[in-house]
């Protein structure tokens, strides 16, 4: 979506099957799907907008230079 490589760390409460959507088919698949990719984009922009304003906040000082961050949680359909 920022066109940005991505990293995360995910813990499942229960037994769940992953899979992995590389960059060709995450593009094909939004542009299959506009009215999902635009679903997409607004949460990812808001929750940047909500760390930047919680890193704006923080100082380092009082923090050590670490951030605290809440997990958030994307559901997303694609039918």
């Amino acid at each position: 979506i920022k066109e940005q490589t991505r990293m995360a760390t995910i813990r499942a409460a229960t037994f769940c099957i992953l899979g992995k959507l590389t960059k060709k088919r995450f593009e094909e698949t939004i542009e299959a799907y506009p009215a999902e990719h635009a679903k997409m984009k607004s949460i990812a922009e808001a929750r940047i907008a909500m760390l930047q304003k919680s890193q704006a906040a923080k100082s380092p000082s009082t923090s050590g230079g670490f951030q605290e961050i809440s997990p958030m949680f994307l559901k997303i359909s694609i039918f």
